[in-house]
């Protein structure tokens, strides 16, 4: 919270990392990587720049450079998911499982803007959870990753084995985190 308290639930806590992290971003890193791995022998594609996509790209990540430049971090997490979303539903509207062999042109320039757009997301996400990048850099074969590269769509020519960013979790897993960090701090010191 920036301008109010605020109430911690373990149960919300659950379902945001399950539904934000692994379902939302997670996704889009893993099936964006795996895709090229599996149909482009690892290589990022060449393709023609889909200019709509740059557009609308550019500009939600603007919108998060503003956002963090007025410390508004709570928007700027948001946009991120956002735009991870984003990327999500254009893969899925793609359908380059199904274009890579009717149109390879279009499906090779969506999945190009998507490493990309990876790599994006991989920067923007840095403040609020910083091991996540080193990981998906290490996916992307451990390009520059500076905010002056958002917007670029170079730079990543060859992708690696992606692995599982996030870890489901489970209700047994939330119990256990519960009784650990129960209790008042004085129980905590003793």
């Amino acid at each position: 919270p920036e301008k109010s308290d605020f109430q911690f639930n373990w149960k919300d806590f659950q379902e945001k990392v399950n539904s934000e992290l692994l379902g939302n971003l997670g996704n889009l890193v893993n099936r964006t990587l795996i895709f090229v791995n599996k149909f482009y022998d690892g290589t990022v594609p060449e393709s023609e720049a889909d200019s709509l996509m740059i557009k609308k790209i550019k500009e939600y990540e603007a919108e998060i450079t503003e956002h963090l430049e007025k410390a508004q971090l709570r928007d700027a997490l948001r946009k991120i998911l956002f735009l991870s979303s984003f990327g999500n539903k254009a893969f899925q509207e793609g359908e380059p499982w199904k274009t890579r062999i009717s149109n390879p042109a279009a499906a090779a320039s969506l999945i190009k803007h998507l490493v990309y757009l990876v790599r994006d997301l991989a920067i923007m996400i840095e403040p609020f959870l910083p091991e996540t990048p080193v990981k998906i850099a290490s996916f992307l074969g451990n390009p520059e990753m500076s905010w002056d590269r958002l917007g670029l769509f170079k730079g990543s020519d060859k992708i690696g084995e992606p692995e599982i960013l996030f870890q489901r979790l489970e209700d047994d897993f939330i119990s256990e985190l519960k009784v650990k960090f129960a209790g008042s701090q004085a129980d905590r010191a003793a």
